[in-house]
């Protein structure tokens, strides 16, 4: 299973399904509009973390037709498993907030870091989402620094959630790696010897990052 299933359907059935309105709709177009809703679901991904990396110092109002597009993405999310839609958008606000200033208040990573709890149908792609907004504050305080210990140590040392190949165990280290912590590289270090490249990869570049700071 990929990082995310598209549809975990077969888009070869051929057949009808009623829908609520009473229209009948083909199979195959049922399957090939909910692959279409998934891909810029998991593109909006792409899109937090573009927008956060690109480092500006203001986010500025969101025009109408952005509003509108984020509020589409909320619900592809939603859809295809992974956060529900108010939970999306909160976590895309706060990503702005951090785009902002590249930190986090306390209030908002206690919130972040309860979405990383939260049960959906793809936890892969729920906990991703929050690790990639996370992941672009450079400077956490040492309180928040001792939450992320406490609650990324386990992720990272545990199993891949549902469907993920890694990315948001190699994800979480990149979180602890912006601590600066010395506490962070104990628990980085086994990733450094996974048999997938790009989460040693990114295993390898976090623990460089802390030697560099501690």
């Amino acid at each position: 299973m990929r990082f995310i299933e598209i549809g975990n359907s077969k888009l070869g059935k051929v057949g009808s399904e009623p829908f609520s309105d009473g229209v009948l709709r083909d199979r195959r177009t049922i399957e090939l509009e909910r692959t279409r809703m998934e891909i810029r679901a998991l593109l909006s991904v792409v899109v937090i973390i573009a927008g956060l990396a690109v480092g500006c110092q203001s986010a500025p109002e969101l025009s109408p037709t952005a509003k509108a597009m984020r509020a589409e993405d909320a619900a592809g999310f939603e859809k295809i498993g992974g956060l529900p839609q108010s939970d999306y958008l909160k976590i895309r606000t706060i990503g702005d907030a951090v785009k902002r200033s590249r930190t986090i208040s306390d209030s908002d990573l206690d919130y972040a870091l309860g979405l990383l709890k939260l049960k959906t149908r793809e936890p892969g792609i729920s906990m991703f989402t929050v690790l990639a907004v996370l992941s672009s504050v450079h400077n956490y305080t040492p309180r928040q620094s001792d939450q992320l210990i406490a609650d990324l140590g386990p992720i990272i040392a545990g199993p891949d959630p549902k469907g993920d190949p890694g990315n948001v165990r190699r994800m979480a280290a990149v979180v602890l790696s912006r601590t600066g912590d010395e506490r962070a590289i104990k628990i980085i270090q086994p990733l450094a010897s996974d048999s997938r490249p790009h989460v040693k990869r990114d295993a390898e570049k976090s623990l460089s990052r802390l030697k560099t700071r501690s």
